[in-house]
């Protein structure tokens, strides 16, 4: 602005405008313009036919063609601009053109695609109105957040290749658990199947076995007598195991305290335990009533007892707990052995698979489907210090 519009604006004011007075103004019209131009977002005013009537320096880089701009206001020779949602904007789509309408606009988010870059703006604005309360103008403020958009999408693809590997790992896991409980299926159906067939021709021959062991002409053979009456008691427990692992089989559940359960089996652990050279710690809390098989809980309790003291060296110690976790009710079993590498870990509740030169690989895999009947879960934590089960019931009023 000029002295001499000064003049013809002020003309007609009762006192003077003096030469100080004149610098005062031009002085701050400097100091505001570089404290605009000075911005990092962008400042820009639109007429009402949408002509720029002022650009800093921010608007400017907002734009490709900032000379042009100034000009005609044309941004849209080697700019593209597009929404949120990836939609190309027209003119009639910018926010200043929705502005001019009345419409005020708080941080509206655009990406402006170049030959060169791509780069996203939150945009602001809102009309000005002149004496009549018709709009005159538009003040637009635009920001550059490319930084924070192009952060924002990295943590976006990170959180979701992670959630696609985690989906990922967790078919993979029930593919795995599937093809589990289906092998311990067909095994229990087998079982079932034949095992009472079995066990009525083995309890004969047991029988008759017992009669001729008793009979005198034939006692020098009783050291071999009680050998096949010992194998058959031994292939009669196996069986035994057999028919645990069927998914029908018939079980009782009554609503009780896991807690109480672990004390009424405690004694026969503690003997066990004392044959073997192990010590067992227990350690109950008291915990929810929940529906459970007793005996097979016996069962699921005698095993892991048995495999976490077949893993342990004379003097190892095994640790029973009961307690909440949440809404859980969890029994855990635990050892101080080796641990289990990891490629047997994978296989845990395989039937027939095992470790141990005697073993017939069904204890864990009995114990797999007394779980699954009480709609429980086995985690399992593992490591040089030694492995822990953890059986999970969920506290529900029925199963």
């Amino acid at each position: 602005m000029t002295r001499d519009s000064y003049s013809s604006n002020y003309k007609d004011m009762p006192y003077p405008i003096t030469e100080l007075y004149y610098q005062v103004i031009e002085q701050q019209e400097i100091q505001l313009d570089a404290i605009i131009n000075s911005m990092s977002d962008g400042l820009f005013i639109l007429d009402k036919n949408s002509n720029y009537s002022f650009l800093n320096q921010g608007g400017k880089d907002f734009f490709y063609q900032p000379e042009t701009i100034a000009k005609n206001g044309d941004c849209f020779n080697d700019t593209h601009y597009f929404d949120v949602q990836g939609k190309e904007l027209s003119v009639e789509d910018m926010v200043w053109s929705r502005v001019l309408k009345g419409e005020i606009v708080k941080q509206c988010t655009i990406r402006a695609v170049r030959p060169d870059k791509t780069t996203y703006f939150s945009i602001s604005g809102n009309p000005v109105y002149d004496s009549k309360g018709n709009i005159s103008s538009a003040v637009i403020c635009c920001r550059d957040v490319t930084e924070q958009i192009e952060s924002d999408l990295l943590i976006f693809r990170i959180e979701k290749e992670l959630l696609e590997s985690k989906e990922k790992t967790l078919k993979n896991k029930m593919e795995k658990e599937m093809a589990r409980l289906d092998k311990l299926s067909i095994v229990g159906t087998v079982a079932a199947g034949i095992g009472h067939e079995v066990r009525n021709a083995m309890t004969t021959v047991r029988g008759f076995l017992q009669l001729i062991s008793s009979k005198e002409e034939c006692s020098k053979y009783n050291d071999y007598f009680a050998l096949m009456i010992d194998e058959l008691d031994r292939a009669n427990s196996i069986i035994t195991e057999f028919l645990s692992l069927a998914k029908d089989r018939v079980v009782e559940f009554k609503v009780q305290s896991l807690k109480e359960i672990v004390e009424t089996i405690f004694p026969l652990i503690q003997a066990d335990g004392v044959v073997s050279d192990k010590y067992i710690h227990m350690d109950l809390e008291e915990v929810s009533e929940i529906p459970l098989d007793k005996k097979e809980i016996h069962q699921l309790i005698l095993n892991l007892v048995l495999n976490g003291s077949q893993a342990m060296s004379p003097g190892g110690t095994i640790k029973i707990r009961t307690f909440m976790d949440k809404d859980e009710i969890v029994l855990s079993v635990e050892d101080d052995g080796k641990g289990i590498e990891p490629e047997v870990l994978g296989k845990m509740g395989t039937p027939f698979f095992t470790t141990k030169e005697s073993g017939t690989g069904l204890g864990l895999a009995v114990c797999y489907s007394i779980v699954a009947r009480h709609n429980a879960r086995i985690d399992i934590e593992t490591g040089s210090a030694g492995t822990t089960f953890f059986i999970r019931f969920k506290q529900v009023n029925s199963l």
